[in-house]
């Protein structure tokens, strides 16, 4: 009986049926086809089976992808994991300078740190290994000594006068809290105390610029309030006695603050000299 049943369900698959199509008008056979519930269920598995193929290679492997909500492309991944490394490689300068900023200005104040991460926070991964020197930098350096060992062997290593010793204005000094104040006609040069470095420009409209010069022995020299661009660029070697810039026509901001006489023909001009963040008597220095 369960074979009977069984070959009954498999003739019922495999039985066959027709299909036709009749024109409604005059029953006339437009089309026919002989078909079994076997043919049709094959039929429509492989067409479903093929569609979803057909959709997931589609989606796979063309832009279409793009469209779908949620994902991302390949690029778009790719840049925002470069923008990352890009971010936290620039935090992570950033902290250095700081660092290294806040350094110095402790060492100019005549502070002196232990490290650099007394500064701040040094950020996740930072040492001092990152802050070594560079060949080029090396380089500089021992081009540098080797240039004012010369100027040292030639004498120059004495402090000079940075302009006439007789344009101090030495009541207007001894009210300043560092330095002298000299009174320049047109056209004066201001030159370099001693040889060295210059490691800082500084400039504003209020107090035109200011120049800093790093000495060998560890001193450093100001020359502020010049009414003219300086002649030199920071990281340039100047001998003792160089000129760094020439007294201009004062500017119209400076001419308020003097007399009317003095406005027209001279103007004043700071000079400092430090010693490990201690300023000295510039004036004692120039007398030796």
């Amino acid at each position: 009986m369960v074979k009977k049943e069984e070959t009954s369900r498999w003739k019922k698959w495999l039985h066959k049926y027709r299909l036709v199509l009749l024109d409604e008008s005059t029953f006339e056979e437009r089309f026919s086809m002989a078909l079994s519930r076997l043919n049709v269920f094959v039929v429509i598995g492989t067409t479903t089976v093929t569609l979803i193929i057909g959709t997931l290679l589609l989606v796979a492997y063309t832009p279409l992808r793009e469209y779908i909500p949620g994902y991302a492309s390949t690029s778009l991944r790719r840049s925002a994991v470069e923008l990352e490394y890009r971010t936290d490689s620039l935090v992570r300068h950033l902290g250095y300078h700081e660092a290294f900023v806040q350094h110095l200005r402790s060492m100019i104040g005549g502070e002196a740190p232990d490290t650099l991460g007394s500064a701040m926070a040094p950020p996740v991964g930072w040492s001092l290994e990152n802050l070594r020197i560079s060949d080029a930098e090396s380089a500089l350096r021992e081009n540098v000594e080797a240039m004012e060992a010369v100027a040292n062997r030639t004498g120059e290593d004495q402090v000079s006068h940075p302009l006439d010793h007789s344009l101090v204005d030495n009541d207007a000094s001894r009210k300043l809290r560092h330095g002298l104040l000299y009174k320049c006609p047109v056209g004066t040069e201001v030159s370099a105390v001693k040889p060295g470095t210059v490691v800082a420009i500084e400039g504003s409209s209020s107090l035109g610029f200011s120049v800093w010069l790093q000495h060998q022995d560890g001193a450093m020299s100001r020359y502020a309030q010049l009414n003219s661009p300086p002649l030199h660029r920071v990281g340039d070697f100047v001998k003792s006695g160089a000129k760094l810039c020439e007294v201009a026509e004062p500017f119209e901001y400076l001419q308020d603050a003097t007399s009317p006489s003095d406005s027209v023909s001279t103007h004043d001009i700071i000079v400092e000299y430090w010693l490990n963040g201690r300023a000295l008597d510039l004036n004692q220095l120039l007398t030796h």
